[in-house]
């Protein structure tokens, strides 16, 4: 099954660095926030339909705030 991930965006101002099996990250970059940009795959989107849920992991020993939604820059 293909695997959710990051994509580039034409917004996107700079890159945090993965360490060892965590990818890099395109990311928009200012004062206040950080934004990243995912693709689905179909079948996720499916089950995402269906299901309604989605699921956030953090690597690391810390979990900053965070904001999921299908809409960029609101």
């Amino acid at each position: 099954m293909k695997k959710t991930r990051p994509i580039e965006f034409k917004e996107a101002n700079g890159t945090l660095r993965g360490v060892g099996d965590v990818i890099d990250l395109p990311v928009y970059r200012d004062d206040e926030e950080v934004i990243s940009c995912w693709q689905i795959p179909f079948w996720k989107r499916v089950k995402l339909l269906w299901g309604g849920r989605v699921w956030l992991r953090i690597k690391g020993k810390t979990h900053a705030a965070v904001y999921v939604d299908t809409e960029c820059f609101e």
